[in-house]
């Protein structure tokens, strides 16, 4: 599911939806038929607004798209799946797995692809065995296979018997698929935690792949080992951007006085302080970073860590740009047991001031911490009236629902997860970016980059697809075309279990 369509659902999701009464199938047969009518030529700007206005038509709608995965030609085939896959409820899952599991071998192969991505998502754990069952075909496309394999680590299944022994059948074969074993590793890490910080360690000596090293450090960085890794290699200082974050999350480095490397490097140091490296001495460093996107790692390393300061008294003055995630972040900590009385009357006395200043997502934010605080005044406070703007926040409903009493404590706990998703202050979510960002670089994207701005012969260290440097990839023919499925990846929770789920009302 989109994170622009949670953000249309979020209310919905949680309080209950009371929608119009559901219409026609033969109603959604047409207007998915008139959707797709527009989206069968090269255009992917076309397909990105069909999957978008599929995905709005609602999980009623699902029947009606699954008949579309099986007629038309490949782009309104492949529209079809990406919908069912950011769609990512049970009966899209569903669908998705249906025509997994009755597709011949070797046919559809570019609607298969992305129908395996998105079916891992879905929450739907009956679907893992269908997606092993691909990485287990060796008849099938290299392209599908791994797509079946990422589908696998997105999935919310908790064990799958088979894949410990497939994993370790394939390693023996990682030189010559490298790309499917280092999705693996990350399906290990995900599914089977424990094995894989006992075998992921020893790969990492003898892997030689880039793309096979980025993979085993990412397991690693999901699953980390009991002991350090002792040497690293030259991973960490990578001119590939993927392989080089990787590394550098799954040895937990630290961030560090006067760090002038790029933006993903200090990204992935402030992500490995919430995920347990290093000490609250570090949170000084804070006042050092130049770029208002990455506050929000700080906040939720603070938050993760128990750490009060930062969330009480931003590092970064008041005229700077936002608050970039402190309040839900104190939301999140305060949730789970965090701060002194005296600090949640601070807390509560600062959400209240943002939330006169204006209403926008920012006082969504502050509107759940006062809910987490049960603070009494905010009952009047941020109560909705006749005239309220709708662009209130989704989340102001929520607080104010759950101050009510009339919203259990579960329901307020979906909601402030997934806003701390969102908002960036989450460390699941940074781990869930970094498996994204690794899928996206095994399917393709960003290719176009090194062929542009770099020069032949190329280091040996990138991941780069076939015919970009000395090594051998497995690109689909024409990947150029799948850009609808590198904005799905982009856009969406790599983590299926950072989406909303369907309560008893669906």
């Amino acid at each position: 599911m989109s994170i622009s369509f949670h953000c249309a659902a979020v209310a919905a999701l949680i309080l209950g939806y009371q929608g119009t009464p559901a219409k026609g199938a033969a109603n959604y047969d047409e207007r998915v038929d008139q959707i797709l009518a527009s989206v069968l030529t090269e255009d992917a700007v076309l397909r990105r607004g069909g999957v978008t206005r599929l995905v709005e038509l609602g999980p009623e709608a699902v029947p009606s798209i699954e008949k579309a995965l099986r007629k038309g030609n490949h782009h309104r085939t492949r529209t079809a799946a990406i919908a069912l896959g950011e769609m990512a409820d049970e009966v899209a899952g569903l669908a998705l797995g249906r025509f997994l599991k009755e597709r011949k071998p070797g046919a559809d192969d570019d609607v298969t692809i992305v129908a395996a991505f998105g079916a891992g998502g879905c929450s739907v754990p009956i679907n893992a065995p269908i997606l092993l069952s691909l990485v287990e075909r060796t008849q099938e496309e290299p392209q599908v296979r791994l797509a079946a394999a990422l589908g696998l680590a997105r999935s919310t299944a908790h064990l799958l018997e088979k894949l410990p022994s497939l994993f370790q059948q394939l390693s023996k074969r990682a030189d010559q698929e490298p790309e499917l074993v280092g999705a693996l590793c990350v399906a290990m890490a995900r599914l089977h935690p424990a094995v894989a910080k006992q075998r992921l360690p020893a790969m990492l000596k003898e892997a030689k792949d880039p793309v096979l090293r980025a993979g085993i450090w990412l397991g690693i960085a999901l699953a980390p080992p009991d002991a350090p890794i002792a040497q690293p290699g030259s991973d960490p200082k990578s001119l590939d951007p993927v392989l080089s974050r990787l590394a550098v999350l799954a040895l937990r480095e630290p961030p560090k006085k006067g760090d002038l490397s790029s933006v993903e490097h200090r990204e992935s140091r402030v992500a490995s302080l919430g995920l347990g490296a290093g000490d609250a001495e570090l949170l000084s460093l804070a006042t050092e970073e130049r770029d208002p996107a990455l506050r929000s790692l700080w906040y939720g390393a603070a938050a993760a860590r128990g750490w009060a300061e930062p969330l009480l008294r931003a590092p970064w003055p008041e005229s700077s740009s936002g608050e970039n995630g402190r309040f839900l972040a104190a939301a999140w900590m305060a949730f789970r047991g965090g701060f002194q009385a005296e600090q949640r009357t601070m807390l509560a006395e600062q959400a209240r001031a943002r939330w006169k200043k204006s209403i926008d997502e920012e006082a969504g934010d502050a509107a759940l911490l006062l809910a987490v605080l049960g603070d009494s005044e905010a009952a009047i406070l941020i109560a909705p009236d006749a005239k309220e703007s709708p662009n209130r926040p989704a989340a102001a409903r929520i607080a104010w629902k759950y101050i009510q009493g009339e919203l259990d404590k579960r329901r307020l706990e979906v909601a402030l997860r997934y806003h701390a998703a969102r908002r960036r202050v989450l460390p699941d979510r940074w781990l869930s970016d970094a498996c994204a960002r690794y899928a996206g670089a095994l399917l393709g994207h960003g290719s176009q980059f090194f062929e542009r701005q770099s020069r032949v012969p190329f280091p040996k260290d990138l991941l780069l697809p076939q015919g970009l440097n000395r090594r051998s990839r497995s690109l689909p023919e024409g990947h150029e075309m799948f850009a609808d499925l590198f904005h799905q990846i982009a856009s969406t929770f790599f983590f299926a279990e950072l989406q909303l789920p369907a309560d008893d009302r669906g």
